[in-house]
């Protein structure tokens, strides 16, 4: 078992970044990375380059030896991603509140995820695997309230993304736990 923390803050410290841990279980070697990235719908730009950071620099100590993330066999990448609505800027918060509350509405913004938008585009997370998300979005819940903040826009902001012979069983978000502004989400493998 080793950990490494990546910062990727002001002066690579800061508030944002990824911390990860490996052990190996019987002949699986796995890795588990959880982030904050950086905040905000302009921010997408940001977001890929700590990814890249943080898949670049986590190393850990084995026998010795530095070992990348990649070289595990299994890999998860979880936390809050911030990803955000493309155009987010330019949507009426409390329009798309009331939009989510249908099935129609919840497609029709998942379609506008970043995340999902750009692992389509360009190498951001392109390897990795998520389950379907069949869930309210994660962000921008009033705090111990169960109703989303009708003066920001939502996203799905808190993800679970793995490489590895993994199927995913369940993916949902635990909306009960309103301790934050965000929802935790779970995934089982």
């Amino acid at each position: 078992f080793s950990q490494c923390v990546v910062g990727c803050g002001f002066a690579g410290a800061g508030n944002k970044g990824g911390v990860g841990v490996r052990w190996q279980l019987g002949r699986r070697k796995w890795c588990v990375t959880n982030v904050h990235l950086a905040a905000g719908t302009a921010a997408q730009l940001e977001r890929e380059a700590q990814f890249d950071t943080i898949s670049e620099r986590l190393e850990f100590l084995l026998d010795g030896e530095m070992v990348s993330a990649d070289s595990h066999d299994v890999s998860l990448f979880i936390g809050d991603t911030n990803s955000r609505l493309v155009g987010a800027d330019d949507l009426d918060a409390e329009i798309v509140v009331a939009k989510l509350a249908t099935a129609d509405g919840a497609k029709q913004y998942l379609q506008r995820d970043q995340l999902l938008v750009r692992r389509l585009e360009t190498t951001y997370f392109h390897d990795w695997r998520e389950a379907p998300i069949d869930f309210a979005p994660t962000y921008r819940w009033l705090k111990s309230l169960p109703q989303m903040d009708p003066k920001r826009v939502p996203a799905w902001t808190d993800r679970i993304l793995w490489k590895g012979p993994l199927t995913a069983v369940l993916y949902r978000s635990l909306p009960w736990l309103e301790i934050s502004d965000h929802r935790p989400v779970e995934c089982i493998l």
